[in-house]
């Protein structure tokens, strides 16, 4: 056997390569983060390779080393992606020294793959949709992020503009009045419009919900606003309108993305009652590889939903309150599902309302229902099997 350590950085990679005893074959070596590097790294290792198999290992540092795993990958090697906390300890317990460069990493990543290679996942086809799921989920969280200021702005804007709005219209974030800004104007451009073609616009805006009823009664209203008239906010609604439409958009590409991998990968994830699809992919793709949780309350931890503990001397505290030390996308998503599932599904509805009747608050109770929920996930992930009720 082959062992390869490569500690990854942003321009290029430090190397080291051992046999299944330890014995270096390669002393750390650098490559570059090119095509150039890594056929230099796949020389060395061909050099040595035979018959045997070769396990390579890196830390899971970020995005730089995705090119060289997917390169690795594709000569059929073996690569482990390795939570850099495990190969400190291991690169701490060569030496009583303090010392960390770049080499003593590689030598620490080659070290622990080689001692631990057997209780390790390795990287899969699986785990590179996993990771471009975790990927989309993150960026729809930043863009709708972003759609949320434009949506703040644009609410400020109707105060000013036109107050009376919000009392008329069931939303004033729709279609149909991000049209009635952007092509029919300000109120006094609507109390001024014909009114068959105000009606023509607003009813095909709404897809035909828009009626001469309602239309004679917005410009009615319209008439009589007390907003504020200057032309400027035609060209602030416009951009701020544009804006969150194109947020809309970019949304709504990532979300058939993400519907496409969860069907094919995260279907059982699917079948639990208040897990969306954009909730679903953020929870399958922060959880990763659920062989890697020996238990649900090792899941359960890492979405930092367990209780903190905190005791000293004789002290002992009776209010432990949720970790939240670990993965808050994780958290978040298993959060919001549990807030639906409480509406969807039986058997959690009357576990929440039992929490309620033992004096517990929304929150807390919501919080039981979390950990309930993240076992079920836990289970569903493990066996690959479909929800059941009175799971």
């Amino acid at each position: 056997m082959i062992f390869i350590g490569i500690d990854v950085a942003s321009n290029k990679h430090d190397c080291t390569i051992t046999d299944q005893h330890g014995t270096v074959l390669e002393d750390s070596f650098t490559i570059k983060n090119d095509y150039q590097g890594f056929s230099l790294l796949s020389q060395r290792i061909e050099k040595h390779k035979g018959n045997h198999q070769v396990y390579a290992g890196l830390e899971s540092t970020g995005h730089y080393g995705n090119n060289l795993i997917s390169y690795l990958v594709e000569r059929e090697y073996l690569v482990y992606v390795v939570n850099p906390l495990l190969t400190s300890i291991a690169r701490k317990s060569t030496s009583v020294r303090k010392t960390k460069t770049d080499k003593t990493d590689s030598q620490a990543i080659c070290t622990y793959l080689r001692t631990h290679f057997g209780t390790l996942t390795p990287y899969t086809l699986k785990s590179y949709h996993t990771k471009k799921l975790k990927a989309l989920s993150r960026l729809r969280l930043n863009l709708v992020k972003q759609q949320s200021l434009f949506k703040v702005e644009y609410a400020r804007l109707v105060s000013i503009v036109f107050p009376e709005l919000s009392a008329f219209s069931h939303t004033i974030h729709s279609n149909t009045n991000y049209i009635l800004f952007t092509e029919v104007g300000l109120p006094e451009d609507i109390a001024r419009q014909r009114i068959d073609k105000l009606t023509n616009t607003l009813y095909s805006a709404s897809r035909g919900h828009f009626t001469r009823d309602k239309a004679l009664k917005l410009k009615a209203i319209a008439r009589d606003s007390i907003g504020a008239k200057d032309e400027f906010f035609k060209f602030q609604f416009l951009t701020t309108i544009r804006s969150i439409q194109h947020f809309k958009a970019q949304i709504d590409l990532i979300d058939q993305q993400i519907q496409s991998l969860m069907d094919e990968l995260y279907h059982h994830v699917m079948s639990i009652p208040g897990i969306s699809y954009t909730t679903g992919a953020a929870i399958a793709s922060e959880i990763g590889d659920i062989s890697q949780f020996k238990s649900p309350d090792q899941l359960l931890a890492f979405a930092g939903l367990d209780p903190s503990v905190y005791e000293s001397g004789e002290f002992s505290s009776n209010r432990n309150r949720m970790s939240k030390r670990g993965s808050k996308y994780l958290r978040n998503a298993i959060w919001t599902s549990s807030s639906v599932i409480i509406h969807n599904d039986p058997t959690f509805s009357s576990y929440y309302l039992k929490k309620l009747k033992q004096g517990k608050h929304h929150n807390n109770a919501l919080g039981h229902v979390c950990k309930k929920l993240t076992r079920v996930i836990y289970s569903i992930m493990k066996n690959q099997k479909y929800f059941v009720e009175n799971y």
